[in-house]
């Protein structure tokens, strides 16, 4: 499956200018390979009180005391200063998320998954960084088409049957968890456990399909109707985390659900 195309839209003109700010103002500095704009606002999913989230791709040498450097450069900024204090006046969230990454990073094995943890974040970060990100600005070495090159439209099979099995199996161990933290009357524990499934159903669901995911729990209706064309499956997640009776076997009958949907996903 192709990866889908989003276009870049700015919420409010506080939103565009700040982004104007941080390209004038980091593009061209040592270390610096590229700037991407990420989430909401690259996705065309931002409102007036989302902030702004910008990846900055670094050199693997410029690590630690270079991304406070460059951090400072905007900080010490006034014109910067005064752009994220207006953004403000749209909420108290709306601010500039600034983030470091580098090349390297994209590698499965840096990334846990326990059998308690959740969702690990690999695929999320190759959506974000790589596969929605609008690029603001780039170097001349040409960095992000041989990222994009290795990982779009998506990672190689053996890998992505090994994550699946991966995923797959610690899933599975969260659902199995259920029953027996209920007949505990460890309700709390039997929760969790359902909502790290839900989180690794998702996973294995976008897996699954070859398509890279950009989060597990936010924008989900968006992720399903819009990039999966699946609204039947965000309706049937409503309806697992609609909870009525915590202390009773609602958990566990729901558990076994989402286990029947796992299954049906790894039929695709």
């Amino acid at each position: 499956m192709c990866v889908m195309q989003f276009q870049l839209r700015y919420p409010t003109a506080e939103h565009r200018s700040v982004v104007e700010k941080v390209v004038s103002g980091l593009s061209g500095e040592a270390g610096v390979r590229a700037l991407l704009l990420t989430c909401s606002c690259a996705t065309g999913q931002a409102v007036a009180e989302s902030c702004v989230d910008i990846a900055v791709l670094l050199d693997e040498s410029a690590r630690g005391e270079r991304e406070e450097e460059l951090t400072r450069i905007l900080e010490d900024d006034l014109e910067y200063q005064t752009l994220t204090k207006a953004m403000l006046q749209h909420g108290q969230f709306a601010h500039v998320d600034l983030g470091f990454i580098h090349a390297g990073q994209f590698d499965a094995r840096y990334h846990h998954h326990g059998w308690c943890s959740g969702p690990d974040e690999f695929e999320v970060e190759i959506g974000n960084y790589l596969a929605y990100s609008q690029v603001l600005w780039e170097g001349d070495d040409g960095v992000m088409g041989e990222l994009r090159g290795r990982f779009l439209p998506y990672y190689a099979e053996a890998l992505r049957e090994q994550r699946l099995g991966e995923v797959t199996k610690f899933c599975r161990n969260n659902l199995e968890h259920v029953a027996p933290f209920v007949r505990r009357a460890q309700y709390f524990q039997a929760h969790r456990r359902l909502l790290n499934a839900m989180g690794e159903y998702l996973q294995a669901l976008f897996i699954a399909r070859r398509v890279y995911p950009i989060c597990y729990d936010k924008w989900i209706r968006f992720q399903l109707d819009t990039i999966l064309g699946r609204p039947d499956i965000y309706r049937q997640l409503v309806e697992l985390l609609e909870v009525k009776h915590l202390e009773s076997d609602e958990l566990s009958v729901k558990a076994g659900r989402l286990l029947y949907m796992l299954e049906d996903a790894l039929k695709w």
